[in-house]
């Protein structure tokens, strides 16, 4: 059998090469369509420092491949940070004993808040003086210090808080403290103000000129009404 080669003029050599014009488009799509990579550009993170005090920490990072241009036109993020270690607390420098020569007046303090009946809780010996741990404290600028105490008590007899009534304007009331600080005081007036005009917001003032303010009872004692009818108020201002 005799083979004869395909003649360049039929109908074959036509149809090969247009396929082969098909391959090349199609080639040609798919090169436009790939993105081109620079193949010796690195593409690299870079930590840029941000300055202390702008509300986080002294250094976060900064994301910025280069050399890319729109991406140094992003500002850096800011994270907005807060300590978590918790504040000190403040030290309270509580009085411990109360002197006042001029009537032999000489008396421990002890820290005392808001009995369940509302009023300012007093120790139970009338040999003791509590003080108001919520107002101020000696030695401070603002707030009366105040200092409170029985005159008597069923369970252990008259205390020394009697002799508060004799004292007089000008006297000196010393307080000393935990510290062993000593603050004296000079007696501005002395007051018996009757239990039913007693405001405690003219005794208590935490916003009002330094002051030490001295409590007991006073007046006519009446069982059937409680008890003793006035408060003795002593008020002596800072020396």
């Amino acid at each position: 059998m005799t083979v004869r080669p395909a003649r360049r003029d039929g109908w074959l050599w036509p149809a090969v090469l247009a396929a082969s014009a098909l391959l090349v488009l199609l080639a040609g799509q798919q090169v436009l369509a790939a993105p081109t990579v620079a193949a010796d550009v690195p593409v690299t993170t870079q930590l840029e420092p941000v300055s202390p005090g702008a509300g986080g920490p002294a250094t976060e990072p900064t994301m910025a491949p280069s050399p890319s241009p729109s991406a140094r036109d992003v500002p850096a993020r800011r994270w907005a940070t807060r300590s978590a270690a918790p504040r000190k607390p403040v030290d309270r420098v509580a009085p411990e004993r109360v002197v006042a020569k001029a009537v032999g007046l000489d008396l421990s303090v002890v820290p005392t808040g808001v009995a369940r009946n509302g009023q300012m809780a007093l120790p139970d010996k009338p040999t003791q003086l509590g003080w108001y741990r919520f107002g101020a404290e000696p030695g401070d600028r603002r707030g009366a210090v105040v200092l409170a105490g029985h005159v008597d008590s069923d369970r252990y007899g008259a205390g020394p808080l009697s002799r508060v009534a004799g004292l007089e304007r000008g006297d000196r009331i010393e307080l000393r403290d935990a510290r062993g600080d000593e603050t004296t005081y000079e007696v501005t007036k002395v007051q018996r103000i009757s239990k039913t005009d007693f405001s405690p917001e003219d005794v208590f003032d935490r916003s009002g000129p330094a002051v030490l303010r001295l409590i007991t009872c006073g007046g006519a004692y009446d069982a059937d009404r409680g008890g003793y009818q006035d408060n003795l108020v002593v008020t002596a201002l800072p020396r």
